[in-house]
């Protein structure tokens, strides 16, 4: 409907050079106005369904790893014969951040660390060119090596335990030939791993004895075994009619058919391999164990492909779960033993509850300062408008429902509101003035316009920089800082088109009641507030020593807040490591964790337990409990802290072991590692290495805020050296090779081949019996076979020694390296383990040669601080460039910059009342603060220069404009501290990590407004008394009073203005 303009109203006046007003073309053409708000609205509730939801943004890193096995080699084995080897082919490759690698016992992992810009499959074909290169240098016997990429948003993220009357070997079969490809084929799933199941297996346990009398090795079994166990095509035969295809079939059907598997000896004669020993149709020896709930069980692990929807895979997953469960044979259950998604899917519901509550707040408190429904919902209009629109630009950029998209969205539900909220207040105290809607609509909107612009691309200027830092920071802020940005800007075109429309047509005329009941209201804090303002022009200098003493009282409070990285999250689940003595065996790890489990049990809060024993890797001496807490949902009042802290004196004192408490998932960099502190010794002694390890890990026992710490190397081993005697090896034509192999097939056993067996592939291991082939007498014994078929004893052929070695052999860029790691207490800031370690590393007299550096959660928390000082001081500049060339005018930006030092001071503060740490959410919310306390600046400068122009004196015109914007200035001031309360009051899961951000926010925000209203004004009349007297030297001169030459309406609005100030106004 076309708007009526009544025949008694001026038509609007423009200036020449006024261009384009988007507002104005808004207001006079309603429909096209609400089509374009309407279309934004339809793209972003489409985008919205079409979100993935994570728990963090799907960030790449171009890590690639380069896996080896070699069963048998001690950890320096592999160091020097693998480790190194692929070390020095791949150093050459352009981009190499870092390389890292482990070696233990029969394992070698080499981590190659690309610079962020590096493309991922470029890396992974370059390391598998060099490798390739480089595999002849390898042991022959050595695994081929395994190159992969590391993917940290691969990890698995649900966990199914299954358990039954049936023995662990069914319920293996069964989730591995029913359950686990079914899973697979489930979208968005990549892999299904299977723990703690028993995988049978067909032994050949050799007698030892038996092969001595028959002068035989396990090698020539091996190689007997291999030639029996094949099928084979033989060709075909062409009948004239047909070609018939033949095979030789000789492959093993059954576990009797290979203990009758024939063996020729000396003398002619066959013996078959029940002969030498037992066949037996068993199982693997297990290297995993699994408990779910105090029941034996076999867990499927399910990893998620990258940049699947991990809340839908998991919705899917369970679905199928749901139809498997009532497949399942009589006695068998499958229950969901972890589920990240759980906690992805809350923290989503988390920050949209946050958006929403806050929301209302903001709306409530811009009720509270309109007086009218009307107003108030035009203005709210803004939020939801802006936010669902944002997420098309969110589809666009490719982003998700994260937990960085959804903090900052959850951040800025005051912000969006803002321009509107300017928009409408300056739309409503023209109406207060006597004109209509239509008009009002047109003439404020106009008039506020540059304050509005400048306000909000400040806002853009500080947050589009944080969005592009460098380094895995900025990998992660991405979403963050460009979501904001977007959110802001689709705000600031619903400011300046729906809003003024809408109030061009749906307010009414103020009655004189309302306008007398609205003055009365607001006048009594106007009339204190221009006093103070009188005052402070009077006593500029006071004004200025009263803000600079509040930013100096602040700094000393800075260094008193603790600092880390980032806030830990409430989660209902996390978990007990435990890392035994280096060499012990599945049992012992399998007590120790049943017995933590038992005192874990006692505790109230915990509702389920799921141990696991041993790792998929072979390693026997390490495992966990994940214990699941009582949801908040279902009761529970404490923190997951609080309950650890409990759990921990229950447990602490369980000796022979390492103890500790960690979450399930944190922010990884791709290496695998989330301690909080992570000290790197690096050198080429091991020896002096280890022993400035061990001191600092005995420092850190007697420090109160650490609750456990440890070195990489783990406990030494013990190992048996075997020095072979060459020359009489190679008289008696025994290879090193041939010698290796024998005592490798004698003492782990050989995988020689496979049969198939109920329709499953099962694997032959050779090896000697149970209780031979750790004996060390024994190994004595063995026999090796020479060159003439003779059966010569080990021992003659090499001195047999124990020595003791390291468990592990870290190595950092190229040279050797042990690591010392540390967690801190809950509630304990990793400022508190660095700094006591630092002083400690200065005091002690480090071994030549002996360099350390604080990688991990210290190294990112540098990285952090150093890109957000980078962010700042872009964001800084920027700032100045827009209000710049927004003014017009060199010094008034600066006029207005002077808030940015008054907001650090409540940032501070606040942080240090809520006893919060200083780490990168709150600098995050300290870089918010940039753009935010600019507002109130701009909103008091670009009025004041108005009324200069328009013929009022500058100290007049300062306390004409202060009042007249401290309604809009308080109204989104309280509207954002509003939307920012439920963030700060951590009431939602995940709110612990955004909770810092909104307190450094609302501590800023508070103390940056009060100072603004009287500081900004003295220094805007400082600069002016600077310009002037630079004037008299330089013939420079910025003239604002200028004669009245702006419309008659301008003009009367600021003569009617002053008309309130005392005659005698200075």
């Amino acid at each position: 409907m076309e708007p009526e303009v009544k025949s008694e109203q001026k038509p609007e006046q423009k200036p020449e050079n006024q261009g384009f007003n988007i507002s104005e073309w808004a207001i006079r053409r309603p429909v096209s106005t609400v089509m374009l708000i309407v279309c934004l609205l339809v793209l972003g509730f489409m985008s919205y369904t079409n979100l993935p939801v994570e728990l963090f943004p799907d960030v790449s890193f171009p890590i690639v790893s380069i896996s080896t096995t070699y069963p048998g080699a001690s950890a320096r084995e592999m160091e020097t014969l693998v480790s190194k080897p692929l070390e020095d082919a791949v150093s050459a490759l352009n981009g190499i951040e870092h390389i890292t690698s482990t070696s233990s016992n029969g394992i070698s992992t080499v981590l190659i660390q690309f610079q962020l810009e590096k493309n991922i499959k470029d890396a992974s074909n370059e390391v598998n060119e060099k490798v390739a290169l480089v595999r002849k240098k390898l042991p022959q016997d050595a695994d081929e090596p395994i190159i992969a990429r590391v993917d940290p948003n691969a990890a698995p993220v649900l966990f199914y335990a299954m358990t039954g009357r049936q023995s662990l070997s069914e319920i293996t079969d069964f989730a591995r030939d029913e359950l686990k490809s079914r899973l697979q084929k489930i979208s968005g799933v990549a892999e299904v791993s299977i723990l703690g199941g028993q995988e049978r297996e067909v032994q050949i346990l050799l007698e030892p004895a038996l092969l001595s009398q028959y002068r035989l090795t396990p090698a020539q079994v091996s190689a007997r075994l291999q030639q029996e166990n094949l099928d084979f095509p033989s060709g075909q035969i062409d009948t004239g009619r047909s070609v018939i295809i033949m095979r030789t079939v000789n492959s093993y059907k059954t576990a009797a058919q290979v203990g009758q598997t024939p063996i020729a000896i000396q003398g002619g004669k066959v013996l078959t391999l029940n002969d030498l020993g037992t066949v037996r149709d068993g199982f693997k020896d297990l290297t995993t164990r699994t408990w779910w709930n105090g029941k034996p069980s076999v867990v499927l692990s399910i990893q998620k492909q990258s940049g699947t929807n991990t809340v839908e895979m998991a919705h899917r997953l369970e679905a199928e779960v749901e139809k498997i469960r009532e497949e399942l044979p009589s006695g068998m259950k499958i229950d969901l033993s972890f589920d990240t998604a759980k906690f992805i899917e809350e923290s989503k519901d988390g920050a949209m509850e946050e958006l929403i509550v806050g929301s209302l707040l903001a709306v409530v408190v811009i009720f509270l300062f309109l007086r009218t429904v009307r107003g108030t919902i035009i203005a709210a209009i803004a939020i939801p408008t802006s936010v669902i629109s944002t997420y098309t630009f969110m589809a666009m950029l490719g982003f998700s429902l994260n937990f960085m998209s959804l903090m900052g969205l959850s951040l800025v539900v005051g912000i969006l509101v803002d321009d509107a909220v300017v928009d409408l207040e300056n739309i409503f105290r023209h109406i207060e003035m006597g004109e209509d809607p239509f008009r009002a609509a047109i003439r404020a909107t106009n008039e506020i316009g540059l304050a509005v612009v400048a306000t909000t691309f400040s806002i853009v200027a500080v947050f589009a920089p944080v969005g592009f830092m460098g380094g895995m920071i900025g990998r992660f802020f991405r979403q963050f800082g460009l979501t904001v940005s977007c959110a802001v800007l689709v705000s600031l075109l619903v400011a300046r088109t729906l809003t003024p429309t809408l109030a061009a047509y749906f307010l009414k005329p103020m009655p004189a009641k309302h306008v007398d009941e609205h003055e009365a209201a607001v006048e009594g804090i106007g009339g204190v507030y221009q006093e103070m303002l009188r005052w402070a022009l009077n006593h500029r200098f006071w004004t200025l020593g009263i803000a600079t003493l509040t930013f100096i009282v602040a700094i000393p409070i800075a260094g008193l807040l603790p600092t880390g990285f980032a806030p830990k999250n409430d989660r209902d689940e996390f978990s007990i490591g435990v890392d035994m003595p280096s060499g012990s065996s599945l049992n012992q790890t399998t007590a120790l964790l049943q017995e933590i489990a038992r005192r874990v049990k006692t505790e109230p809060l915990v509702k389920s337990l799921l141990i696991t024993s041993g790792s998929s890797r072979g390693s026997t001496d390490s495992g966990s409990v994940a214990v699941t807490l009582k949801s908040k949902k279902d009761g529970r009042r404490e923190s997951a802290a609080q309950v650890q802290t409990r759990l921990q004196k229950l447990t602490e004192n369980i000796p022979g072991a390492i103890i500790s408490y960690r979450e399930t998932q944190g922010v990884d960099d791709g290496t695998g590692n989330t301690y909080d502190m992570n000290l790197s010794l690096q050198g080429d002694n091991l020896e002096d290495l280890q022993s400035v390890a061990d001191k600092l890990v005995a420092r850190l026992h007697q420090m109160p805020v650490v609750k456990v710490s440890k070195t990489s190397t783990g406990t030494p081993r013990q190992e048996i050296y075997l020095k072979v005697d060459r020359r009489r090896a190679m008289e008696l034509g025994i290879t090193p090779a041939v010698l290796a192999s024998t005592i490798r097939a004698a003492s782990l056993g050989d995988m020689v081949t496979q049969m198939r067996l109920d329709n499953t592939n099962v694997d032959i291991r050779v090896r000697l019996k149970d209780l031979e082939r750790y004996a060390y007498e024994r190994l004595r014994s063995l026999p090796v076979q020479s060159s003439t078929g003779a059966q010569i004893p080990l021992a003659a052929l090499a001195d047999i020694q124990f020595e003791i070695g390291p468990t592990n052999i870290n190595r950092y860029d190229r040279e050797r390296q042990v690591m010392v790691y540390a967690n801190a207490t809950p509630g304990a800031s990793l400022s508190e383990i660095i700094g006591p370690v630092t002083e400690e590393l200065k005091k002690m007299k480090l071994p030549p040669g002996v360099n350390y550096k604080f990688q991990g959660q210290a190294e990112r928390m540098k990285d952090s601080f150093k890109n957000m000082g980078q962010a700042m001081i872009l964001a800084v500049i920027f700032i100045y460039l827009i209000l710049a060339s927004q003014f017009e005018h060199f010094l008034h930006p600066l006029t207005i910059m002077v808030a940015l030092p008054l907001s650090f001071a409540g940032a501070f503060m606040g942080l240090f009342l809520a006893n919060q740490e200083l780490g990168l959410m709150t600098l995050i919310g300290i870089v918010m603060l940039l753009g935010l306390v600019v507002k109130n600046s701009i909103l008091l400068v670009d009025y004041s220069i108005t009324l200069i122009k328009e013929g009022l004196p500058r100290n007049n015109a300062l306390l004409v404009a202060g009042p007249v914007r401290l309604r809009p200035i308080l109204m989104t001031t309280i509207a954002m501290i509003a939307g920012m309360l439920p963030v700060a009051m951590k009431l939602t899961a995940g709110s612990e990590t955004r909770a810092p951000m909104a307190v450094a926010v609302i501590g800023g925000l508070i103390t940056s407004t009060l100072l603004t209203l009287l500081v900004v004004p003295v220094v805007f009349t400082l600069m002016d008394d600077f310009v002037r007297f630079l004037g008299k030297f330089t013939g420079f001169h910025v003239n604002h009073e200028h004669p009245l030459k702006e419309a008659e309406e301008g003009a009367l609005e600021a003569l009617q203005a002053a008309e309130a100030l005392p005659e005698n106004l200075t």
